[in-house]
């Protein structure tokens, strides 16, 4: 998820960035120092430190050993014979589980009284398994908008197709054979999901419409201590 670290720290009311990083155990001073994690200015000051933390508590949990492992996997040809990497940028949030609420929830409007999705929001841990499943209706939730549903046929069929051939991108053949019309439409839009290859570090960004997109973070993993050869140094 691009906000992983966001369910899994506690959300400290604090306007004081280093008290909030200090608190869930970063070291604030590096993470101060570095100057590469900027504060946004808004007028919720203790989200805006929630912001920088939960991006710190992301990049130290998940992001930054997740890139380093796919950096030495294509370095070690270990994921034969293509290596795909990803990062969810839509979520919906389990209710049975949502830490820090409401920051992983989709923000609620008065034309989208159940959250847009298209809003900004923190994309928390755990936020895709509706998407994974294809349980959404199914657990009695409603859909948000418009897109959930497609977006978890799109994503289903891109998980099946990894399955059945080791690539994520479904056979254009096979969905218009079975009529699946949403997962057709997301790839013309969006294009193939490319495999990471040296010296082009690059990743699915999940959303509708996904997107392919650099490797995040990666000058801010090198200060916090994991770099992106941290398996594979040169």
């Amino acid at each position: 998820m691009r906000d992983d670290g966001g369910a899994i720290i506690s959300y400290i009311q604090t306007k004081d960035l280093s008290e909030s990083l200090t608190k869930v155990g970063f070291n604030s001073s590096l993470v101060v120092h570095s100057g590469l994690f900027p504060k946004p200015i808004s007028l919720n000051t203790s989200l805006d430190v929630f912001n920088v933390t939960s991006r710190v508590a992301t990049d130290t949990i998940f992001r930054c050993i997740d890139q380093a492992t796919s950096y030495a996997g294509v370095l070690n040809n270990t994921f034969a014979p293509n290596q795909y990497f990803y990062e969810f940028n839509r979520s919906y949030q389990t209710p049975g589980w949502d830490p820090n609420t409401p920051v992983c929830d989709a923000p609620k409007t008065p034309s989208k009284p159940n959250g847009d999705p298209d809003l900004e929001y923190f994309k928390c841990h755990s936020g895709e398994l509706y998407f994974e499943f294809g349980n959404i209706l199914r657990m009695g939730l409603p859909l948000r908008d418009s897109n959930d549903l497609p977006f978890s046929q799109f994503i289903l069929d891109s998980w099946a197709s990894f399955a059945r051939t080791y690539n994520p991108n479904p056979d254009r053949t096979f969905l218009k054979a079975r009529g699946y019309v949403n997962t057709s439409m997301e790839l013309n839009v969006a294009g193939d999901w490319r495999p990471v290859k040296y010296g082009a570090w690059s990743m699915r960004a999940l959303q509708w419409p996904s997107q392919q997109v650099g490797f995040r973070d990666v000058e801010q993993c090198a200060a916090l201590g994991w770099p992106l050869d941290y398996y594979s140094p040169l």
